[in-house]
C-alpha cells in the first residue's frame, strides 16, 4: 500500500499538468503558483494529522500532488517568458535543482520523524513547503520589464473595450480551457506515447528502491546515503547532457532525440543489470549508474519538446508529455512491486526494464515519419529512362551514354537550325562567323574554317544604303 500511495501522488502531479498551464494562460501565473504553495504546505499538515493509512491517499496523494503540479509547472511557464536564447542553461539549473531535492528533502523527513516523531517532524516538512507561497508572491510577468510597457498596455484595453460592446462575438472567440491543437502533430503524437511506454519502467526505482534494500537488511544509515547518491547522481546526469546540448558544434553534432533515447536505453540496461546486484556496492554502483542517465533523461526530453514544438507551445506540449506519464507510473510501480513480492529476484524490475527499452525505440518512429514527408515533399524529377515501361530493370552503362550521345547531337541540330540565319547573314561581311563551343558567342572564320586574326575593333555588319530608306519613307 505504501508503494501505492508514493505512485499516487506523483501521477496526480503529473495528470494535472495540463490543467495547470491552461488556467497559467488564461488567469495570473503568481495567482495559481501562490495558491499551489498553500495547497501543498494545507496537504503536509493534514498528513501530519492523519490517524490512519487510507487517509493518507486524501492528504499527501490528492492535496499535496495537486499542490506540486501547480507550483512546478508555474515555474516551467515563468522561466519560459524570461529565457528565450539560454533556455537550454536555464533549464540544467531547473534539473540539478530536482536532483539537490532527491538528495536533500528525503533525508530531512526522515531525521526529523526520527527526532520529534511523525507529527512534528512533519510539520517541519510543512514550514519548509510553505516558502513555495512566499516565492510564488514574487513571480512577476515579463511583459512588465518590456520597453514598450504602456504601448502593450493601452492596445490591451483598447483590445477589452471592444470586445466589451460586442459580448456575443466575444463568447464565440473565446479558446477552449484545453487546447489539443498540439496533439495534431505526428511527432508529438509518436513523443507522448514513447514517453507513456518508458513510465512504465523509467521512475520505478525512484519509489521502490529504498523499500527494496530495506526488505534486504540494508541499514538506515546505508539508505540514506544511496538517496543522498541518487540525488547526486541525477544532478551530475542533468550537468553533464546539458552540458552535451549547450556545447553542441558542427564538428561534434549530436542529435537531442538521440541522447533521450540513449538515456532511456542505458536506464534499461542499468535495470536489467540491477537484478544480478546484491549488498550494499551492488545498490551504490546502480544508484550512481541509474541516477546519471535517469538526470540526463529528464532533460534531454524535455529540451527535445522545446526542439520540437519551439518555445511558443512548449507548455503546452510539455504539459500533455507529463500527463501521458501519469498512469503508466500509477500502474507500473505497483505492478513491479507486486511481481518482486510474489516471485522474488527482483522480477518486476525485468518488466521495468522492457517498458523502457521498448519506450526508447519507439521514438525512432519520428524519423521514419520525417523520411516519409521528405518522400511526399520531393519534386517529380525523373529521367527520360525512368518513363521507359521497363523501370524495374537498371540501365546499362552503354545504353546511358548512348542515350547522352543521341541528346547532344539534337542539341547540336537544334543549334544549328537557329544559326542559320545568322550564318548567311554573314554573306555581305569578310569573314564567315560561326559559333564558338565554349562561350557559344559568334567569331569571325575564313573560308578555310580557320580562325580570323584578330585586329583592334571588329567590323560591324554593313548596314543598308541611307538612299533605300529614303526611297522608303518618300513612297510611305
Amino acid at each position: 500500500m505504501s508503494l501505492c500511495l508514493g505512485a499516487v501522488s506523483t501521477s496526480v502531479a503529473l495528470f494535472l499538468s495540463p490543467v495547470v498551464v491552461s488556467a497559467c494562460r488564461r488567469k495570473s501565473t503568481r495567482m495559481v503558483a501562490v495558491l499551489g504553495g498553500l495547497v501543498a504546505a494545507l496537504g503536509c499538515l493534514f498528513t501530519s494529522f492523519a490517524s490512519q493509512f487510507h487517509q493518507l491517499f486524501f492528504s499527501y496523494g490528492l492535496v499535496l500532488g495537486c499542490g506540486v503540479a501547480m507550483t512546478r509547472d508555474t515555474s516551467v511557464f515563468m522561466v519560459g517568458q524570461y529565457f528565450k536564447k539560454r533556455r537550454e542553461m536555464v533549464e540544467v539549473i531547473l534539473a540539478a535543482g530536482t536532483g539537490l531535492g532527491v538528495a536533500v528533502v528525503p533525508v530531512f523527513v526522515v531525521e526529523c520523524i526520527r527526532v520529534v516523531g511523525w507529527r512534528l517532524g512533519l510539520q517541519a516538512l510543512t514550514g519548509i513547503v510553505f516558502a513555495m507561497f512566499v516565492l510564488g508572491i514574487f513571480y512577476r510577468p515579463a511583459s512588465l520589464y518590456h520597453p514598450q510597457r504602456r504601448a502593450i498596455l493601452h492596445l490591451k484595453s483598447m483590445q477589452k473595450r471592444s470586445k466589451a460592446k460586442d459580448k456575443n462575438a466575444q463568447a464565440a472567440e473565446k479558446p477552449p480551457f484545453l487546447d489539443y491543437a498540439v496533439l495534431r502533430s505526428r511527432t508529438v503524437q509518436i513523443l507522448v506515447a514513447g514517453t507513456a511506454l518508458a513510465a512504465f519502467g523509467v521512475s520505478t526505482p525512484m519509489v521502490l528502491l529504498m523499500q527494496l534494500g530495506e526488505q534486504e537488511g540494508l541499514e538506515r544509515h546505508s539508505l540514506l546515503l544511496l538517496q543522498a547518491y541518487l540525488g547526486l547522481a541525477c544532478v551530475v546526469g542533468s550537468a553533464g547532457f546539458g552540458l552535451v546540448v549547450i556545447k553542441n558544434s558542427m564538428q561534434c553534432l549530436i542529435a537531442r532525440q538521440y541522447l533521450c533515447q540513449a538515456a532511456a536505453l542505458m536506464i534499461s540496461a542499468a535495470l536489467l543489470a540491477f537484478t544480478a546486484l546484491h549488498q550494499y556496492h551492488g545498490y551504490l554502483l546502480f544508484v550512481w549508474i541509474y541516477g546519471v542517465f535517469y538526470g540526463g533523461y529528464q532533460y534531454s526530453l524535455k529540451m527535445y519538446t522545446l526542439e520540437k514544438v519551439r518555445a511558443r507551445n512548449f507548455a503546452k506540449a510539455w504539459g500533455f508529455v507529463q500527463c501521458s506519464q501519469s498512469l503508466p507510473i500509477l500502474v507500473g510501480v505497483p505492478l513491479a512491486g507486486f511481481l518482486n513480492e510474489q516471485f522474488g529476484a527482483r522480477t518486476g524490475f525485468y518488466l521495468s526494464s522492457a517498458f523502457a527499452f521498448l519506450g526508447g525505440i519507439s521514438l525512432f518512429l519520428i524519423d521514419v515519419h520525417k523520411k516519409q514527408i521528405r518522400r511526399k515533399q520531393r519534386p517529380d524529377c525523373r529521367r527520360c529512362s525512368d518513363a521507359l515501361p521497363n523501370t524495374g530493370s537498371r540501365r546499362s552503362s552503354l545504353q546511358d551514354s548512348l542515350e547522352y550521345e543521341n541528346n547532344l547531337n539534337k542539341t547540336q541540330e537544334t543549334l544549328d537550325r537557329r544559326m542559320r540565319g545568322v550564318r548567311r547573314a554573314s554573306i555581305l561581311l569578310p569573314y564567315k562567323y560561326d559559333q564558338c563551343p565554349s562561350c557559344m558567342r559568334l567569331m569571325p572564320v575564313q573560308a578555310n574554317g580557320e580562325p580570323a586574326p584578330r585586329t583592334s575593333s571588329p567590323r560591324r555588319m554593313q548596314r543598308p544604303s541611307v538612299e533605300v530608306i529614303q526611297e522608303v519613307t518618300t513612297t510611305l
